[in-house]
């Protein structure tokens, strides 16, 4: 595919040695990229939009969403259909995936997750964002000082800011994109649903090529990643369509 051109920005980038196509992908070599970078690691936005082709002010935020244990909303299906929902309450909701049941990451035993992935049209800041999607996470009883704060495991709600436009940001509280996001199918396969195009501003590979290089294996098996029920949006009014 031929990858929109990018307008020229007054901000040095610098490329981590994960864009080398010699080094293997995990999130070990990805978050060592990340420490690397300088702590002001900020990109200026300047590709157009993904789903309008268009320059503009606001940014287009790639959230991923999951849940694994009953919220307020219900279950954990429920939970992401009602996040969703809350979601289009902050900004112009503009596309979502399907809903996918996964299988959990890591050793700590739990339930299978929820997952999806929206994409929001905001004019707010990265740390702006954070800070009302921690705040949705706590309306649905989130807490990560308490039980579900733990790394990797079982949670009411989780939304991580996976992408917004080329911006790049290495911050102690926040790393845009999200450094596991390149190697994790649970996050590839909905948000290859629904913008197979978009590219890593770090790795300069589209979505699609990076789900199309995760090895079908283990906890990022095919089989461990599956559909489950369609989005909150259907596909007619969708930038991106359905593939």
């Amino acid at each position: 595919m031929t990858v929109p051109p990018r307008r020229s920005s007054l901000v040095r980038r610098h490329l981590p040695a994960t864009a080398s196509p010699d080094v293997k992908l995990n999130e070990s070599t990805l978050l060592t990229s990340y420490q690397s970078t300088a702590t002001l690691f900020i990109m200026a936005t300047s590709s157009p939009n993904p789903f309008t082709g268009h320059y503009d002010e606001n940014r287009t935020a790639f959230i991923a969403l999951g849940s694994n244990l009953p919220s307020i909303a219900g279950d954990p299906a429920a939970t992401v259909r009602a996040a969703s929902h809350r979601l289009s309450g902050l900004a112009a909701l503009v596309a979502s995936s399907s809903l996918y049941a996964t299988d959990p990451v890591g050793e700590v035993p739990q339930p299978p997750f929820v997952n999806a992935v929206v994409a929001l049209h905001t004019s707010l800041g990265p740390e702006a964002l954070l800070q009302r999607l921690m705040s949705i996470e706590r309306e649905f009883g989130r807490d990560r000082k308490g039980p579900d704060a733990a790394p990797k495991g079982p949670r009411t709600l989780d939304l991580d800011i996976l992408m917004m436009n080329d911006l790049v940001m290495n911050t102690p509280e926040l790393r845009v994109p999200h450094p596991g996001m390149a190697v994790r199918r649970f996050v590839l396969a909905p948000l290859a649903e629904i913008a197979p195009g978009l590219v890593h501003p770090l790795l300069n590979k589209t979505v699609a090529a990076l789900l199309a290089d995760l090895p079908d294996g283990g906890q990022n098996s095919i089989e461990a990643v599956r559909v489950l029920a369609p989005g909150i949006m259907p596909p007619s009014l969708m930038g991106g369509g359905r593939r």
